[in-house]
């Protein structure tokens, strides 16, 4: 699968994977509780228009999307 590529100009991150947004704040939200994750994603989203979240309900899940996607910040709550 090819990663996910943003807009703008290209940055690598850490993965070795490429993004092309450097304004944006990527953040991955990892919770097994899939209400509290949608509604942190929304909240994040909402109020903060230099934050792309994304969300992930499982460890495995968190690992798939760091395989194909380029984050800045990582958390589990």
């Amino acid at each position: 699968m090819e990663p996910q590529i943003d807009n703008a100009a290209a940055i690598v991150g850490t993965n070795g994977l490429i993004s092309k947004n450097k304004n944006l704040i990527r953040v991955l939200h990892v919770d097994d509780e899939t209400a509290f994750l949608e509604t942190l994603k929304y909240i994040f989203s909402a109020e903060a228009d230099f934050l792309a979240v994304d969300g992930a309900s499982s460890v495995r899940e968190a690992f798939e999307k760091l395989e194909t996607h380029v984050y800045d910040v990582s958390f589990r709550l």
